[in-house]
C-alpha cells in the first residue's frame, strides 16, 4: 500500500496530512483513504465531518 501511495502524488499528499494528525499512523492513514476514495466519496469537507460524526449540531426539543 505504501509502494501504491508513493507513487501517486494525490494520495501522498493528502496521506501526509493524515499523518501529520496527532494520533493517526500508517494503518488508520491507509484506512481513511480507501473507505473515501481519496476524498472523493464526499463533495465538500462538511459532508465528511458529518460522515465521522464531528460536525456539531445544535439540539433543542
Amino acid at each position: 500500500m505504501e509502494e501504491l501511495i508513493e507513487n501517486d502524488s494525490a494520495l501522498k499528499k493528502n496521506y501526509d496530512l493524515l499523518l501529520s494528525i496527532k494520533g493517526i499512523g500508517t494503518v488508520n492513514s491507509i484506512a481513511v483513504i480507501i473507505h473515501t476514495n481519496n476524498f472523493e466519496v464526499f463533495e465538500n469537507s462538511r459532508k465528511y465531518a458529518c460522515y465521522v460524526g464531528i460536525a456539531p449540531f445544535e439540539s433543542s426539543s
